[in-house]
């Protein structure tokens, strides 16, 4: 629903752990299009953010929704992040749109706090300025 596509199309799932130099920090799963995704697949979503590789399909990126809340570790993502079962963990979900509009990416992730945090600037006037902080740079 979220990818605007018919029920039954195919799309590409990515499940991936990002890590530091700290350790993990994030269990992602992404869901694209199938029509965007048989441009790329395993080899080059290990060298390359899933972003770019849809920049480089030929997608000119857009607008993005995003919402964060929290959710409790369940087994299995406590192992992938090293944290016990039921660890309070940062809960993003983002659909990424192109610029005429069109979903290209659905983005479901759970963070550690202790080595993630998101930062925003809110005015009641003009734009938002929102960034993302990493303890250490990322490797996925």
């Amino acid at each position: 629903d979220a990818l605007q596509i018919p029920f039954g199309s195919l799309v590409q799932k990515a499940v991936r752990r990002r890590s530091s130099k700290l350790g993990p920090v994030s269990h992602i799963t992404t869901y694209v299009p199938d029509e965007l995704a048989q441009r790329f697949g395993r080899k080059d979503l290990l060298r390359k953010p899933i972003l770019r590789l849809i920049e480089e399909s030929g997608v000119e990126m857009g607008r993005a929704q995003q919402t964060v809340s929290a959710r409790q570790a369940d087994g299995a993502v406590a192992r992938e992040l090293e944290v016990a079962v039921g660890t309070a963990l940062l809960a993003v979900n983002r659909l990424v749109f192109d610029v005429n509009d069109r979903p290209v990416q659905w983005l479901h992730g759970l963070y550690r706090p202790d080595r993630y945090e998101y930062q925003m600037d809110v005015s009641q006037v003009g734009s938002v300025d929102a960034r993302i902080s990493v303890k250490e740079n990322l490797s996925e």
